[in-house]
C-alpha cells in the first residue's frame, strides 16, 4: 500500500449534509491526493481524486475501468480495493465493502494501513474483516522451537499457500536482524540458523530476538510470527549454544598417522630383484642373417686347407726337381717336366688360395656385422 502524505485540499460542499467529514469517507489526501511521483494508473487516479470530493458512484465506476486493465500492478490493484471499500463503506453498503476488503486480504492477507490511510470508521470496519479473515481463510504458524542453533516452525493450516519461510534474528540489545531463509516441506520449516559470529557472540543465558515470515510462490508474506518491534524472545542456555558452535564449527579432516623413519626402514621389505630377460631370438624373417658368417667361415676353412695341399704339392715338386739333374732343350726328361710342372702348378694354386682365403676372412666378418646390426 503507497501512502501520500501531502496537503490536501478539504472539499467541504462534496461532503453529504449531517455527516462529519471522516465519516464520507473523504481521506484528506494522505491516501488518495496522489503526488506526481506518486502517480499510478491513470483511471486509478481518477477514481481517488473522485472519492476525495464526495463523488463515490464517479469513484466506483472510474475503478471498474481501471481494474479492467490487465497490466494494472498488485500494489496498485490493493489500493483499488481499499478505495472501493471505503466508498462502498460510505454508501452504507457493508456487505460489498467487505468482499473488496476480503479481494484486498487475498492479495496482501498481513495488509495493515496506517491511521494516516482512512477515517477511522473505514479502518474500523477493515480491521474487523481481516480478523474474520485471519480467522477462516489465513495461514496459521506454530510457535517456533529453537534448539541447537536449528528452527522448526510448521504451518498448520493452509500449508500449500507456504512456499518458504523468512527467518529475521538478533541477540537481545543489537539494532539489527540477521535474515535467512529456510524452505518448507510437508508444511514445516527447519533448519540451521548458519551464522557462526552469530552464536560465538551470543553469551550463555542470554536472549535471542527473531520474526519469522511465511512467504508465498509470490514473495507475498501470508503469516507472520513476531513484529520488529514486538519480536519473539528465547532464552539461549549453555547446552543449546555449544550444540550450535559444535554443528556449525568446520571439522579438520583427521590425519594420517606416519611412523618414524627407523621403524619404516625396518619394516619396509626390499624389493625384489628384477627378473632376468631372456635374450631376444632374432625373429623368422631375420635368422638367415646369421648363416652368412656360418658360411663365410667354412670357406675359409676350405680354403685354408685347399692352400695347404697346394703348398704340399708344390714342396714335392720342388724336391723332386733337386733329385733330377737338369736338362735344357728337347733333351729335357719328362718326368723332370712334370716335377717342375708340380712345382709351378703348386706356388700358383697356393698364392690364389691365399687370396681366396683373405677374401673368405673378409667375408665372415662383414656377415657377422651385418647380422649384429640387423639381428
Amino acid at each position: 500500500m503507497r501512502l501520500f502524505v501531502k496537503t490536501a485540499t478539504f472539499h467541504r460542499g462534496a461532503v453529504p449534509r449531517g455527516r462529519p467529514l471522516w465519516s464520507a469517507g473523504v481521506v484528506l489526501g494522505l491516501f488518495l491526493g496522489a503526488a506526481p511521483a506518486w502517480a499510478g494508473h491513470p483511471r486509478l487516479d481518477e477514481g481517488k481524486a473522485a472519492y476525495e470530493r464526495g463523488q463515490f458512484r464517479v469513484a466506483l465506476l472510474k475503478l471498474t475501468e481501471a481494474e479492467r486493465d490487465p497490466k494494472l500492478a498488485d500494489d496498485d490493484r490493493v489500493q483499488l480495493h481499499f478505495v472501493r471499500g471505503a466508498c462502498l463503506h460510505a454508501m452504507r453498503k457493508p456487505a460489498e465493502a467487505n468482499r473488496s476488503f476480503d479481494a484486498l486480504l487475498r492479495l496482501r492477507p498481513l495488509h495493515e494501513p496506517s491511521a494516516l490511510d482512512a477515517p477511522p470508521d473505514v479502518l474500523a470496519a477493515f480491521h474487523a474483516r481481516a480478523e474474520e479473515f485471519q480467522k477462516a481463510q489465513a495461514v496459521r504458524l506454530t510457535a517456533p522451537a529453537l534448539e541447537g542453533g536449528r528452527l522448526t516452525i510448521t504451518a498448520e493450516r493452509h500449508p500449500q499457500q507456504v512456499d518458504h519461510v523468512v527467518v529475521f534474528i538478533r541477540a537481545a540489545g543489537e539494532t539489527s536482524y540477521l535474515q535467512t531463509t529456510l524452505p518448507v516441506v510437508s508444511g514445516t520449516a527447519s533448519g540451521m540458523l548458519q551464522d557462526l559470529a552469530f552464536w560465538e557472540r551470543q553469551a550463555e543465558g542470554g536472549a535471542v530476538e527473531l520474526l519469522v515470515e511465511a512467504v508465498n510462490k509470490r514473495d507475498v508474506p501470508v503469516a507472520r510470527a513476531g513484529t520488529g518491534t514486538a519480536p519473539l524472545r528465547f532464552t539461549v542456555d549453555a547446552a543449546n549454544r555449544n550444540a550450535a558452535l559444535q554443528a556449525l564449527t568446520p571439522v579438520a579432516p583427521p590425519q594420517a598417522l606416519v611412523p618414524p623413519p627407523d621403524l619404516v626402514a625396518a619394516v619396509e621389505p626390499a624389493p625384489p630383484p628384477p627378473a632376468a630377460t631372456p635374450p631376444e631370438e632374432p625373429s623368422g624373417g631375420r635368422k638367415w642373417l646369421w648363416g652368412l658368417p656360418v658360411a663365410a667361415g667354412a670357406a675359409a676353412g676350405m680354403t685354408v686347407l685347399l692352400g695347404v695341399g697346394s703348398a704340399v704339392l708344390a714342396g714335392l715338386g720342388y724336391a723332386a726337381m733337386l733329385a733330377q739333374p737338369r736338362t735344357v732343350g728337347a733333351e729335357a726328361k719328362p718326368a723332370y717336366q712334370a716335377m717342375l710342372g708340380a712345382y709351378v702348378g703348386g706356388l700358383v694354386g697356393t698364392g690364389l688360395l691365399g687370396v681366396l682365403f683373405v677374401a673368405a676372412l673378409l667375408g665372415t666378418a662383414a656377415a657377422s656385422g651385418l647380422a649384429f646390426l640387423m639381428g
